[in-house]
Formats: C-alpha cells, sequence, structure tokens
C-alpha cells in the first residue's frame, strides 16, 4: 500500500494524462517491442515499457479488464518500477534522479527523462522483477507467482488479478485467469468497492490484527477491489 503512493498520484491526474501515462486509448505501432535486458538489474530478463503493459492489461481476455486500466497502472508504476520512484526521475514532475542507463539497462545511470519518453522506455518494467523483502512476488504488480521467468507481461497481469479476486474480493477467481495462483486464499476479504474502505477480513492474517482496505473503486463490473 506504502508503494502504491506515487502511482495512486499518476493515476488522479486528468483523463488526458492517464492516456499518457500508460493508458493510451491506442496501444499500437507506436509502443516498442519489450527487450531481454542486457544490463542494470537481471540482466537476461524481459523489460517491458508502460504503454506495452498498458496494452497488455487493456487486451486481456477480448478487453474484459481494459476499464481498470488505470487502477492497475497506479499500482504498477508504484511497486514495479526500475528504477524505483519514477516521479522522482520524470522532467514534468520536477524530477532530477537518474532515470534508465539504456532501452535495454534498467540501472539508474541515465538522465532525468520526460514523461513521454519514460512512457515508451523499455527498461522500465522488469517482468521478473524480484522485491526488496525477499517474497516470491515478482514483476510490475509484485503479486505471488509459481513462475520466476516470463517474457509476456499478460502472464502477468493474470496473476495479479487472479491475487486481487482471491485475496482482496469474494475469493472466486475468474475462470478465465488460466495462470497457477502461487498462494490464493481461502477466506474471502470481501472488501468493498470504495476508496479507503476497511474490508472485514485480512485473509492472511485472521483475527484482523493488522486490517486493510480497498484502494480503489473499480469501474469493473464485478469490480477488482485492489486492497492493502
Amino acid at each position: 500500500r506504502r508503494h502504491a503512493k506515487d502511482g495512486d498520484h499518476l493515476r488522479q491526474k486528468s483523463a488526458e494524462q492517464r492516456n499518457v501515462l500508460g493508458c493510451p486509448r491506442s496501444a499500437g505501432t507506436c509502443c516498442p517491442p519489450c527487450v531481454v535486458l542486457t544490463g542494470g538489474n537481471d540482466p537476461g530478463s524481459t523489460a517491458c515499457a508502460p504503454c506495452r503493459i498498458a496494452q497488455a492489461w487493456k487486451e486481456l481476455n477480448g478487453g474484459k479488464y481494459a476499464a481498470g486500466c488505470a487502477d492497475a497502472m497506479a499500482i504498477a508504476l508504484g511497486e514495479g518500477v526500475y528504477p524505483p520512484m519514477p516521479l522522482k526521475y520524470i522532467t514534468d514532475y520536477g524530477g532530477t534522479w537518474a532515470g534508465p542507463t539504456s532501452p535495454t539497462n534498467n540501472a539508474a545511470g541515465g538522465p532525468p527523462i520526460s514523461k513521454s519518453e519514460f512512457i515508451v522506455q523499455t527498461a522500465v518494467f522488469n517482468l521478473n522483477q524480484r522485491p526488496y523483502d525477499g517474497q516470491a512476488t515478482l514483476g510490475p504488480w509484485q503479486t505471488m507467482t509459481a513462475q520466476s521467468a516470463v517474457t509476456d507481461p499478460t502472464y502477468r497481469a493474470k496473476e495479479a488479478i487472479g491475487y486481487v479476486q482471491s485475496c482482496c474480493g469474494d475469493n472466486i477467481v475468474s475462470p478465465d485467469i488460466d495462470v497457477p495462483l502461487a498462494a490464493p486464499c481461502n477466506t474471502a476479504a470481501d472488501c468493498p468497492n470504495t476508496v479507503n474502505g476497511q474490508c472485514p477480513v485480512n485473509p492472511n492474517q485472521p483475527g484482523n490484527q493488522f486490517p486493510i482496505s480497498s484502494i480503489f473503486e473499480s469501474p469493473l463490473d464485478p469490480p477488482l477491489p485492489w486492497c492493502g
């Protein structure tokens, strides 16, 4: 939840800015394909530009989850970007930190970049990005996974949707989420479809010692209630 702050800031921009920030109406020829990292963090892994991650989400299962793209990108921009904290190196937001070294090297060794450059920067989203805490949560959405290396952003998108449905929603994973989930929850959190709505239960910590809440009001039907 803490890491989603930057993404939430990006999501709250105008509709026009949200289109630029990862959910373009047409993410076709202007969006570069994913690449194999040649240097930086995790060379040999597949990495994708923000526009490609958004495109994969919007096209998943015939566009079934497309309306939830802005929410998904807000989470990804806060959780899975490398170098992290993109607002610190995107010049449109006053960023002065070093950005990615090159389109295939995600080390923080390049100059600050503009928002438009960031959107097509292929080094930004390592599909197999490891977490700082050592858990088996990889990729843009840092959700639990049983697959340590993938080359298709659609796979990670399905994992993220399955996790939210299982652990934040009604515990019913849609049949079209046809990838194995590493740690599905056994109890429905039934988080309300509101911003900062307290969930009745934390499936991973019974007893409500560590309460969780919803992050967005999902535009999807049924909702996809991201929680943390």
